[in-house]
């Protein structure tokens, strides 16, 4: 046999023999697919996690928004803001309440049967305590019982009431009890209505006057009490003398 056919055998026998060290050849866009794939959910995995945490995040500082301005805005705290106060603390009881009631799986039913009923003593508490907003804001009739929107507001009575009941219930501040005089247009406490009697025909008047300017009011309506009740000097005798003449004419 040549040397030439020699090396011809020989090259083919190297190239049938499987080769130990070489890695199997996989197809590039299945492996590029499935990593990505892999890299997509691991990233939309990691955004959900992320939208949870800035979800509590915010509710905790919507919280503490809330118990800011409920304890440093507000510092009233008169009748109506404790209303308020007591309608918040009702709600989050009954959320509560509403809650623990629902009984899950490997939980007592007596407990739960028990925030049942606490959630029943909550929501009839919290009606009362409507009731009694529901009075002061639009009072009662002869009989006793509390007035319905319609007895107060000729049209569109729901949509008033609910206006009002809103600007009731809201915060209220130290602004809030301040009233504009009529007259110099301070904003003070000290401006309240006054009354103005006037003689016939003239009509009475009610104004928001702050104590200065009511002063001032009262001592110029007294000006022209005496300037109306002046008596007058008598006749004299020339006086006497051409009404006289006058008459017999």
């Amino acid at each position: 046999m040549a040397k030439s056919e020699l090396r011809m055998v020989r090259s083919m026998v190297g190239s049938c023999r499987p080769r130990s060290h070489s890695r199997p050849c996989l197809p590039k866009m299945s492996l590029n697919s499935d990593f990505k794939s892999y890299l997509s959910r691991r990233l939309w995995m990691r955004f959900l996690i992320s939208v949870r945490v800035l979800t509590r995040v915010a509710r905790c500082l919507r919280r503490l928004l809330q118990d800011l301005r409920r304890f440093l805005v507000t510092k009233l705290n008169g009748f109506l803001d404790h209303f308020r106060g007591n309608l918040e603390v009702l709600d989050e009881q009954i959320e509560n309440a509403r809650a623990m009631s629902k009984a899950e799986k490997g939980t007592d039913s007596r407990t739960a049967l028990q925030w049942t009923k606490t959630l029943r003593d909550l929501i009839e508490l919290r009606n009362a305590t409507m009731e009694k907003i529901k009075g002061h804001i639009l009072g009662r009739d002869e009989t006793g019982a509390i007035n319905e929107p319609s007895n107060v507001w000729d049209h569109n009575d729901q949509v008033e009431f609910e206006r009002h009941f809103k600007n009731q219930l809201s915060p209220w501040t130290e602004e809030d009890l301040k009233l504009e005089c009529e007259d110099c247009g301070v904003e003070s406490e000290e401006v309240s209505n006054r009354h103005f009697s006037h003689p016939y025909p003239e009509e009475d008047e009610n104004l928001d006057l702050c104590e200065k300017c009511y002063n001032k009011k009262t001592s110029e309506s007294t000006v022209e009490d005496q300037d109306t009740d002046e008596i007058p000097e008598p006749a004299s005798k020339r006086d006497i003398s051409v009404i006289l003449q006058t008459a017999a004419l």
